[in-house]
């Protein structure tokens, strides 16, 4: 049974493949789009139309917990930590703030291709997820057992894993609201998810809490689930789009402070970039396998003073960094959640100093 389940989606995944392709190339209809909820209000944020300045501040006063820039680049979507969603410009003054049938407390979002989204987000059971689904302008609660997920966007599924009320642990993959599911595989604890947007690889590892972590990678080409980070303390960690390159951090003993690593799938090699930085502030191109972003302090920050960081472009084809911002002195960056453009030239970056959303165009 499980060998017609990899059939099928390798199947899934090829056609998927093929008609994001075409979308996306060909100059089919953007793929993120609004959610069906009537807009409410209009530049309610105190914002000058049509900023074409290199950085620019999207957002209001309350802070931003994700962000999405949409497929066509001209628009950014994005959560507040209470639970509104806004739609604005690239180069803003065209804010608009949907009404969605309830709000929530958000932690995470999960964007998908389309028109739905999913929320991680506080209850009084602790942390929850529910879906939100657009035809029907509803917010469904996903069930307590699903410990962790990732939207695998090529497919239209999510991945996760689910904690029976025995304790055991089962990987699974299913429609966004949890129905018609496949148990993949059985766990021996319970990990955290990571998609690619291609779904050809997931990544499952233990949360890092101070002391040495494992990651796993599940391939849903061979349904094989293999222990592939043994060793370290790795707090964080990043899939490249298409699933073929993997960075995370490791805290080196010596200095005691997170540096990046590399790991290829392909050749199943490791390396050590020696950047000394959290894979939590790594974004990629999305035109690119081997390049990204990432953001480093430019020197530490003293107690209760705001971080400065400057932020690089790194290719690992060539092993070369340069400088693509540094902030200026009286207007220091703390770089999180970063999203890049397909030619790496807008950035959007949630500031970490100020929790507000921020739009940088690079030369």
């Amino acid at each position: 049974m499980r060998r017609w389940l990899i059939f099928g989606i390798i199947f899934f995944v090829l056609f998927i493949f093929g008609a994001v392709i075409y979308v996306f190339f060909l100059g089919g209809d953007e793929l993120l789009r609004p959610p069906e909820a009537d807009p409410v209000d209009q530049n309610i944020v105190n914002i000058p139309p049509g900023s074409n300045s290199a950085l620019f501040r999207l957002s209001g006063q309350d802070k931003v917990v994700s962000a999405a820039l949409s497929f066509d680049e001209n628009s950014v979507w994005y959560f507040t930590v209470n639970g509104m969603l806004y739609r604005d410009g690239v180069n803003g003054g065209n804010t608009e703030i949907y009404a969605l049938p309830r709000q929530l407390n958000v932690k995470e979002v999960l964007w998908s291709l389309g028109n739905d989204f999913i929320v991680q987000h506080e209850t009084t059971e602790g942390l929850r997820y529910a879906y939100y689904n657009a035809a029907n302008k509803q917010f469904l609660d996903l069930p307590k057992s699903v410990y962790s997920l990732g939207w695998i966007s090529a497919l239209g599924k999510i991945i996760y894993v689910w904690r029976n009320e025995n304790g055991s642990t089962e990987l699974s993959i299913a429609d966004p609201d949890a129905t018609d599911f496949s148990i993949l595989q059985t766990l021996d604890r319970p990990l955290t998810v990571l998609a690619s947007n291609s779904g050809s690889r997931i990544l499952l590892y233990d949360p890092y809490t101070g002391t040495p972590n494992q990651a796993y990678v599940f391939d849903t080409n061979t349904g094989l689930l293999r222990l592939l980070i043994d060793r370290g303390r790795n707090t964080g960690f990043s899939l490249s789009p298409d699933g073929t390159k993997l960075i995370f951090s490791r805290i080196n003993d010596g200095t005691n402070s997170p540096e990046l690593w590399s790991y290829d799938f392909a050749t199943d090699s490791f390396t050590n970039l020696m950047i000394k930085t959290d894979a939590s502030d790594v974004g990629w191109l999305r035109s690119s396998k081997t390049s990204f972003l990432y953001a480093a302090q430019t020197q530490v920050a003293e107690e209760g003073a705001l971080v400065s960081e400057t932020l690089y472009y790194y290719d690992i084809a060539t092993g070369i960094s340069s400088v693509a911002h540094t902030a200026a002195p009286a207007s220091p960056l703390d770089f999180q959640k970063i999203e890049v453009s397909l030619d790496g030239k807008t950035i959007l970056f949630i500031n970490g100093n100020t929790g507000q959303l921020n739009r940088l165009k690079l030369p």
